[in-house]
């Protein structure tokens, strides 16, 4: 049975080793990345990451405020 998939739009400032943090957040927490995109925005040195993840979570709103802990993130949103 497929897990649940969620997107998460996450708002960052450009800085060294974001990717692989980012990555290592969504693993810890056991979540699969289906698919991610960098989007550069109209502002210098920040950027959108647009992630697709699966797996199980029953509480999104602790998982975001952790996310927002993430030193380099400015927003993130759940579609």
């Amino acid at each position: 049975m497929d897990k649940p998939k969620k997107i998460v739009n996450v708002i960052v400032h450009d800085r060294p080793n974001v990717l692989v943090k980012l990555v290592s957040f969504f693993e810890k927490r056991g979540f699969k990345i289906e698919n991610i995109n960098l989007v550069k925005t109209e502002k210098p040195g920040i950027s959108k990451y647009i992630i697709i993840i699966s797996g199980e979570n029953k509480n999104i709103g602790k998982f975001s405020k952790q996310l927002y802990k993430f030193v380099e993130t400015i927003d993130v949103n759940f579609l």
